[in-house]
């Protein structure tokens, strides 16, 4: 059996294969789901909402609750979907969604859960550093962190504690640091190349449409490399002499 101490180092080119078979298997299902997705937020930032209300100073209004939950059951189909395809079988539309719905509480757990993680991350990052682009690359970085504890909850039914233990397992005892940094700068790359390029307005709809198909991509590289975890391996390491055989 592979030693417990070994940890898994796929390479980029590898895991970026993989995701793009299991992307056209799925034959545009999921990115028809993302872009939904990037609509339903892109509109609903646009919903007008009472300016002087404790809401509005927060960003929160009905429609906004409601575009959240919607885009989380998206991401648990999506999740559902191309994990079953690591796996070879392609679920269907219908059963992405009942199985999305019956773990949508656990996965608001979850985000609630990792929201308040997440503050309580940032709070010391923004009094160490008034560097808001430094933060922002940093809160990025985790997301495949994030994705993996979704993951186990969409497909393992983990409640989030279970989920979040099971994900820092996985980290500490079987990916490898240059696999994390790799998938980090994965979804980190358009926010870095916004810092560096000014994008005119007239396109900025369009970039981020380009933005939320490359995290859905990250998304499929992110559950490839959970799937290759899942995987026992097993290495013949028998200290016997090779026999020679002779052949007259």
């Amino acid at each position: 059996m592979l030693s417990k101490n070994a940890k898994l180092n796929f390479r980029l080119g590898d895991i970026i294969q993989a995701g793009l078979g299991i992307a056209m298997v799925d034959g545009g299902f999921v990115i028809a789901i993302q872009i939904i997705n990037f609509l339903l937020v892109y509109f609903g930032a646009r919903f007008p909402a009472d300016a002087d209300s404790i809401q509005a100073l927060v960003g929160l209004n009905k429609a906004s609750f409601l575009i959240a939950i919607i885009t989380m059951l998206n991401l648990a189909v999506i999740i559902y979907r191309i994990a079953g395809l690591s796996r070879g079988m392609k679920y269907s539309a219908v059963v992405c969604y009942h199985q999305a719905l019956r773990r949508g509480p656990i996965l608001i757990m979850l985000y609630l859960l990792g929201s308040a993680l997440m503050l309580i991350l940032a709070i010391p990052l923004m009094r160490i550093t008034q560097n808001q682009n430094l933060i922002m690359f940093l809160m990025l970085s985790l997301i495949p962190i994030g994705m993996l504890s979704c993951i186990y909850v969409i497909d393992q039914e983990k409640n989030p504690l279970q989920a979040i233990i099971a994900t820092f397992k996985t980290i500490s005892n079987k990916l490898s640091v240059n696999l994390l940094l790799n998938l980090a700068l994965m979804y980190s790359l358009p926010f870095c190349l916004g810092t560096i390029f000014t994008t005119p307005t007239f396109i900025a709809p369009y970039v981020g449409l380009l933005n939320a198909v490359w995290f859905l991509f990250c998304h499929i590289l992110t559950i490839v490399v959970y799937a290759g975890t899942c995987v026992k391996f097993d290495i013949n390491t028998s200290d016997q002499k090779p026999t020679k055989i002779i052949i007259i």
